[in-house]
C-alpha cells in the first residue's frame, strides 16, 4: 500500500512538474513574442528611408490615405525605374505634423 502511495504522489509531482513546464514555455514564448514585435518596431523606426508599407503600418493610415498625401505634396523617392518608393522619415514626421496643424486650424481639433 505504501509504494502504491508513493507512486501516485510520484505521478502527481510529475505531472505537476509538466503542467508548469508547459505554463513556462507559454509564458516564454509569448515574451519572446513582444521582445521580437518591440525589435522590429525599434528598428524599423530608427531606418532613415521607409517603404510605403513600412509607413502605412508605423503611422497605422491605410495606402490609399499615403497615395492622397503623396499626390498633396509628400516628398516620395526612387532609385531606379522598376524600383519600390521610399519615404524619407524626417519629411514624413515634418508632413504628417503639418498636416496636424492643419486639421486643427480647419476643424479645431485632430482628425
Amino acid at each position: 500500500m505504501k509504494n502504491s502511495k508513493r507512486t501516485k504522489v510520484e505521478m502527481a509531482i510529475s505531472i505537476l512538474a509538466i503542467a508548469i513546464q508547459k505554463q513556462n514555455e507559454e509564458f516564454l514564448k509569448l515574451e519572446i513574442q513582444k521582445l521580437r514585435e518591440e525589435l522590429i518596431k525599434e528598428l524599423n523606426l530608427k531606418k532613415e528611408y521607409l517603404t510605403k508599407n513600412e509607413v502605412c503600418q508605423i503611422y497605422k493610415i491605410s495606402p490609399t490615405t499615403l497615395e492622397r498625401y503623396i499626390r498633396d505634396g509628400l516628398k516620395v523617392y526612387s532609385t531606379g525605374k522598376y524600383t519600390s518608393r521610399k519615404f524619407l522619415k524626417a519629411e514624413l514626421d515634418d508632413y504628417l505634423e503639418y498636416r496636424a496643424k492643419l486639421n486643427r486650424r480647419n476643424y479645431g481639433r485632430l482628425r
